[in-house]
């Protein structure tokens, strides 16, 4: 997602959730990449799943927790996005499944 490839990070991160369904992280990242591949539904039930763990997380100190993804490596698409809100929802494809109705 990081790196501007969204629908097949979505795949990963479901195969990941599978595997791992206790990684509240890849809840939110999961939540993200369906968001940004156009799959709202499907990013608002992931939100809320995470949400309802991690009711008070906010975008600053969700971001500033360590990615295992280089900075000068990121998607300047995803770095613009991240830097654009702050609301409580925890990464840019959160935010966009937060604003697009049902």
């Amino acid at each position: 997602m990081q790196l501007g490839h969204d629908a097949e990070a979505a795949d990963a991160l479901c195969q990941t959730m599978e595997s791992n369904p206790g990684y509240l992280r890849g809840k939110a990242m999961l939540a993200a990449a369906e968001a940004l591949a156009g799959n709202s539904e499907r990013a608002r039930l992931y939100l809320e799943e995470y949400r309802a763990v991690e009711p008070d997380m906010t975008v600053r100190r969700f971001a500033e927790q360590r990615s295992s993804i280089p900075p000068q490596a990121v998607s300047p698409t995803y770095r613009r996005r991240a830097s654009a809100s702050s609301t409580a929802c925890a990464t840019p494809g959160c935010r966009k499944s937060e604003r697009e109705p049902p």
